[in-house]
């Protein structure tokens, strides 16, 4: 009864209530895009200029220890960079790759003899 003699309190605690949890997914979306935003300035970074081998080895960096991702980065660098117009030390993405599975970080993974 007193919800319906007094109806802007009732209304007030609602409100309150619905603009906390609007506030709390809007957060939830903003930390997502924070943790996101590295590998976002690296992507355009990388369709800017997909011959750039540091920001490539950045890329591979960014993935820590995803190693699944970490391989699948220096597979797609190597075969999207043209050797021509590479920016500097391209070989040592080839050498950076070679020490990752050298480290063993992908078992299962080399071909067999």
């Amino acid at each position: 009864m007193e919800a319906l003699a007094n109806p802007d309190e009732g209304d007030e605690d609602f409100d309150a209530k619905e603009m906390e949890k609007e506030l709390d997914a809007k957060m939830k979306e903003f930390e997502e895009l924070m943790d996101r935003w590295p590998f976002l300035v690296n992507d355009v970074l990388l369709r800017r200029n997909p011959n750039n081998v540091q920001e490539w080895k950045k890329r591979a960096a960014l993935w820590g220890q995803d190693d699944e991702k970490v391989a699948e980065t220096y597979t797609k660098a190597l075969s999207a960079i043209a050797s021509c117009k590479a920016t500097a030390n391209f070989h040592r993405l080839y050498i950076n790759f070679a020490r990752f599975h050298e480290d063993g970080r992908t078992p299962g993974k080399a071909e067999a003899d």
